[in-house]
């Protein structure tokens, strides 16, 4: 038997019974084949904490195999675990046991050093690491223009207990700026639709967000439509972030209602939401809807006034409508609903539920449900729609009044909820959406029931 004990050049002979035979033999150092890969079967999300939500298990820990041969054989010992992103994953480099700390993604490798110093190592695994997250349906709206963003969490968390402590564009997971202290989204905001995840350092909520020029949160944030003269219009998006309780608050507009461009040019979506107990004087909410659009909102319990705040009629109080004086051009009100509580004042003064009249165009209301007292003075001179219906088109539109209103094509009137029973049906309202409760005596808000 013969045996190499180093490389180079050896003649080997041998003798017997006088012969003698010679060979010429090279060895060569042996070559190591080493085969190293992590494992295809690993897991490759992890989340950033322990815990189990609505029945879900999430996991923050795992441990990682490697696939290893030596010329052939398992390696057992000198495997090396690491991480490229230890802000993400840290592991173990001896037992491969990886640790998820934060969101993102991280590249694992395994590696084995020859006995010739030569290090083998595998190709990169990722690792992506996610927050436990409740997937939500809901939407919640900041504004762009507003000056406090408050993240309320009754308005996406069933869990009262929940504290926020941050969140998270899902886009690319970057954080957005937020203090936790002040309870404020701190962030420059652009106006868009985006999806976040607001969560308490450990789980989180995944939910719709609806960034707009305004989120109105209260009553006095309506105040924003006051516009100060005849020349200032609202353009961009304003959207109602819950449900108001206006029964404190009044709204004026106190300028002349001549100009188009004084306004509402812009959005106004209440997001299936309420403002409750409004007392509303001279021009509306908006004063004039000059190409804008008012949806998906509720008026009840509405105060219609033309008595200024020394409690007499004052000159320029005399025009009250719930939405505004003048709409315009291309303009739109789709699914309102209005329930006026009392006309405050109205006697022999110009009064309508929705606006006056039409300055040019023809703009369009649509999926309507007025619903009013009888009138507390002259009948002649409040309208339960509008004061002018000319140029306008209506569709959709019903009313429950026992003030006699003008014959309006697309507006159907009952005088009271007995009749509109008898007469109408649900199959017919297809324009109503998803805000709505179709299956009582009339069409009604969700929100306002």
């Amino acid at each position: 038997m013969v045996s190499a004990i180093g490389e180079g050049n050896v003649t080997i002979t041998a003798s017997f019974a006088g012969l003698t035979a010679s060979c010429e033999v090279t060895t060569t150092e042996k070559k190591e084949a080493v085969d190293v890969a992590v494992a295809t079967s690993n897991v490759n999300t992890l989340y950033t904490a322990n815990v189990t939500l609505n029945g879900t298990e999430y996991k923050n820990v795992a441990t990682y195999i490697a696939e290893a041969t030596l010329n052939g054989e398992a390696i057992t010992e000198g495997l090396v675990w690491t991480s490229d992103n230890a802000e993400v994953l840290t592991i173990d480099e001896a037992t491969g046991e990886a640790t998820a700390v934060g969101v993102g993604i991280a590249n694992i490798t395994v590696s084995y050093t020859g006995a010739s110093g030569t290090v083998y190592t595998s190709t990169s695994f990722a690792v992506t690491v996610e927050m436990p997250t409740i997937k939500t349906n809901k939407e919640i709206v900041f504004g762009v223009k507003d000056k406090k963003n408050p993240v309320v969490v009754g308005q996406f968390a069933d869990n009262a207990d929940f504290t926020v402590s941050g969140i998270l564009d899902t886009a690319d997971n970057a954080a957005i700026a937020y203090d936790a202290t002040a309870n404020n989204v701190t962030e420059t905001l652009t106006e868009g639709k985006y999806e976040w995840i607001i969560h308490n350092g450990e789980y989180g909520y995944q939910v719709n967000v609806w960034v707009a020029t305004n989120a109105i949160r209260t009553a006095e944030d309506l105040a924003i439509f006051s516009v100060p003269d005849a020349t200032t219009y609202l353009a961009g998006t304003y959207v109602l972030a819950n449900d108001i309780d206006a029964t404190n608050y009044t709204h004026c507009m106190n300028i002349g209602w001549s100009s188009k461009a004084n306004g509402l040019q812009g959005t106004f979506d209440g997001r299936g939401y309420t403002i409750d107990g409004i007392t509303i004087r001279q021009g509306g909410l908006f004063g004039v809807i000059s190409s804008g659009k008012v949806q998906n909102v509720a008026f009840t319990n509405v105060k219609l006034s033309v008595v200024g705040d020394d409690g007499t009629v004052a000159k320029g109080n005399n025009h009250a409508y719930v939405l505004a004086t003048l709409v315009w051009y291309g303009a739109k009100i789709d699914n309102v609903f209005v329930e006026v509580d009392a006309w405050v004042g109205t006697a022999s003064k110009t009064t309508a539920v929705l606006f006056h009249s039409v300055k040019k165009a023809t703009p369009s209301i649509s999926n309507v449900m007025i619903i009013t007292p009888a009138a507390t003075g002259s009948e002649t001179t409040i309208a339960p729609v509008v004061c002018s219906a000319a140029n306008a088109k209506f569709s959709n539109v019903y009313v429950i009044s026992p003030i006699a209103g003008a014959a309006i094509t697309g507006v159907t009137q009952y005088s009271d909820v007995a009749t509109f029973k008898t007469n109408v049906t649900t199959n017919i309202l297809t324009g109503f959406n998803e805000y709505w409760d179709l299956t009582g005596d009339y069409p009604i808000f969700k929100t306002a029931r």
